[in-house]
């Protein structure tokens, strides 16, 4: 119904659902498909909030959390700790490995 009503699927509003359809994906063990949607969360959050504003880091949370869930704690890290310091990958100079994790799904 969201998506009739904004007519495209990178509309701010639709951020909210996709983070619920992840969170309850997640928690069903399905990583890959969770991964997916908060990574196009992160997306509309970087557009429309910036990199400075919670609902970005906590999109980097999320993608850290599904990350450990995987064991692949090394890469967890670069995203956790935007939650926790406010440093995201990118501004820690790690661009690359930045782009990758958010290209991975």
């Amino acid at each position: 119904i969201e998506k009739k009503v904004f007519q495209y699927d990178d509309h701010p509003e639709m951020a909210s659902t996709y983070q619920n359809i992840a969170c309850v994906l997640k928690a069903q063990g399905k990583y890959d498909d969770a991964m997916h949607l908060f990574q196009k969360v992160l997306a509309i959050n970087l557009a429309t909030f910036g990199p400075e504003d919670t609902s970005t880091a906590i999109e980097y949370r999320h993608i850290g959390d599904v990350l450990c869930s995987q064991g692949k704690h090394k890469d967890a890290c670069y995203f956790a700790d935007y939650w926790y310091t406010g440093d995201s990958p990118r501004d820690r100079g790690k661009e690359e490995d930045a782009m990758r994790q958010y290209q991975k799904a």
